[in-house]
């Protein structure tokens, strides 16, 4: 009989936190919301011109200026920009070059987060895609696998060279692929 009470009382609570749950979970979906619609408000206020891409490409400018560029064009006018850039081929560092400009408000950076938000969606696509395949190719393997254990553990380590061997083709037929549509004739610096 105890048990049977003590079910009864577990499966009341259970209910009461199933609906404090469903607030918690509307709540955060409408801060959710308004984080969103915020982002959506301030981006669509900042839109700013395409930068042009030779002003920081330009081969005088060191690299890690160029990405550091490159991430400031979202939220900086080209004319900012083109100071910028001409500030670093006169000798300038960064900091230096950096200051010369009008400061932006905090929103303003704000329109990063989308380029983030694909990056990130991409990645965990990639990664459930490599999960997926990790679980059918493990249980094709499980299942074509011998029952005596000596003779599994060959089976393995076969399957596993193997398929190596495939990824590491595939791997580089898509560096290639990319290579080509990127213009990059340096396939290494290519990450997959």
């Amino acid at each position: 009989m105890s048990k049977l009470n003590h079910h009864s009382i577990k499966d009341t609570l259970d209910v009461t936190n199933n609906r404090s749950t469903k607030v918690k979970l509307i709540f955060f979906t409408l801060i959710l919301l308004l984080f969103f619609f915020i982002f959506s408000f301030v981006k669509s206020k900042n839109k700013m011109s395409p930068v042009d891409l030779n002003i920081i490409n330009n081969e005088k400018i060191k690299k890690g200026d160029q990405i550091r560029l490159k991430v400031h064009s979202v939220h900086h006018s080209n004319e900012d920009i083109k100071k910028i850039s001409q500030k670093l081929i006169d000798g300038q560092t960064w900091e230096e070059a950096h200051k010369g400009i009008p400061k932006k408000k905090f929103w303003n950076h704000i329109i990063h987060i989308d380029t983030e938000f694909y990056n990130l969606i991409l990645k965990s696509f990639f990664v459930t895609f490599a999960f997926l395949l990790y679980q059918v190719i493990y249980d094709i393997i499980l299942y074509f696998s011998p029952k005596d254990k000596g003779l599994a553990l060959w089976f393995i380590i076969l399957c596993f060279i193997t398929l190596l061997i495939v990824f590491a083709i595939g791997v580089m037929m898509v560096k290639h692929n990319l290579s080509f549509l990127t213009n990059n004739p340096n396939i290494q610096d290519l990450i997959i």
